[in-house]
């Protein structure tokens, strides 16, 4: 069964096995000083460490990396140039997401998010100026829609395409740039032909 926020618990051999994120450890594990300092070793180096319990007592850690596509430095360095600050809105934990965002050079980070609350993150953002949000999966689709646009990665989630305004047929945050491009240049040829027009 699902712990929402926390991560997933069975039973396996009449044992509860929980598998999840630092914040299950803390809820439901005994004794974990170690387990903790060693997870957060992980994160610097922008891993997630996900924990595994067995009858409360924990059993392992494992530590997934998110690989940063070749491209998303440079895309995120066009979107600095047009003067479009970029936030990254993730459920890793702080450590991580900043490690992460430093290799990509974002400069605002906006981490530890459970899926529910991505779109009262939207909401903040919005008090700010328009907002673009690019998401890709089940946990994104809300947060796309309250954005003023959504831009939804083409190989993501049915739900999270069907809630975007735009959709990206390829995986690429370059993409992104290319569409924003374009739509200045859709906008300037109506505003032109209207003069004309007139």
């Amino acid at each position: 069964s699902a712990l929402p926020g926390y991560g997933v618990k069975g039973t396996v051999n009449n044992c509860s096995i929980i598998a999840g994120n630092a914040a299950l450890i803390e809820k439901y594990a005994k004794d974990t000083f170690e387990a903790q300092r060693t997870g957060e070793a992980l994160s610097i180096e922008g891993k997630t460490p996900l924990y595994f319990l067995k009858d409360d007592k924990l059993i392992g850690i494992i530590a997934v990396a998110d690989t940063l596509k070749e491209d998303s430095k440079e895309a995120i360095s066009e979107l600095n140039q047009m003067n479009i600050t970029t936030v990254m809105l993730t459920g890793d934990n702080r450590r991580t997401a900043e490690a992460i965002a430093r290799k990509a050079g974002i400069k605002y980070v906006i981490s530890d998010v459970l899926p529910e609350d991505k779109q009262n993150a939207v909401l903040k953002l919005k008090k700010h100026g328009k907002v673009a949000m690019v998401g890709d999966g089940i946990n994104d689709a809300p947060a796309l829609t309250l954005a003023d646009t959504g831009i939804a990665i083409g190989a993501g989630a049915d739900v999270a395409i069907d809630a975007a305004d735009v959709v990206l047929m390829k995986s690429s945050l370059k993409d992104v740039v290319r569409a924003i491009k374009l739509s200045k240049k859709v906008i300037r040829n109506i505003h032109e032909n209207l003069f004309w027009a007139f």
